[in-house]
């Protein structure tokens, strides 16, 4: 006994018509799958910048804390940079720096000025003679000069033989406004 069915137009349609309404779904779920997918990729994108964001303004909130303690160095930096060069007080204070430290200035080098934005860089050339220790004390005493002076480098050289005199050869930087 073989039965066939036969469907009738109206099953066959309706047949059809939930398919096409299965398609439909389908194509539409597809959809907003990918919507969701776009949607947390760009939550994601979104935390990320605000934790950045969050990050820097925690900065500026400890910078707010020291703003006093900055407006004091500030201070003290633009009290270090003359308005001009003044080589002759430059040269007077690099003088006493090194008699403070036992040191002997031998030998001053001024080289072109470079300007900078907001400051002028005088390089210079200098030569110390004097004890390693006297040096050491010199160098360290460089950094609470009344004018900002950066030190580049530092050559050592023996002096005489039997003595325990060396002589240092500086390359550094003055600065002014």
């Amino acid at each position: 006994m073989n039965a066939k069915k036969n469907l009738s137009p109206a099953d066959l349609i309706m047949l059809l018509a939930s398919f096409l309404l299965l398609g439909c779904m389908v194509f539409m779920l597809q959809n907003q799958v990918r919507e969701l997918g776009a949607a947390r990729s760009e939550l994601a994108k979104q935390q990320a910048a605000v934790a950045v964001d969050e990050e820097r303004l925690g900065k500026l909130i400890v910078l707010k804390g020291k703003y006093s303690e900055l407006q004091a160095q500030w201070a003290e930096t633009e009290h270090m940079l003359p308005d001009n060069p003044d080589e002759d007080v430059l040269i007077n204070e690099l003088k006493s720096v090194a008699n403070r430290s036992g040191m002997r200035l031998v030998q001053v080098k001024f080289e072109e000025r470079a300007s900078k934005q907001g400051y002028v860089e005088q390089p210079l050339k200098l030569t110390f003679e004097g004890r390693y220790h006297g040096m050491l004390q010199m160098l360290d005493d460089l950094r609470s000069c009344r004018r900002v002076v950066r030190v580049n480098e530092v050559k050592i050289a023996k002096g005489q033989q039997d003595s325990p005199i060396i002589q240092i050869d500086l390359s550094a930087c003055a600065f002014s406004k």
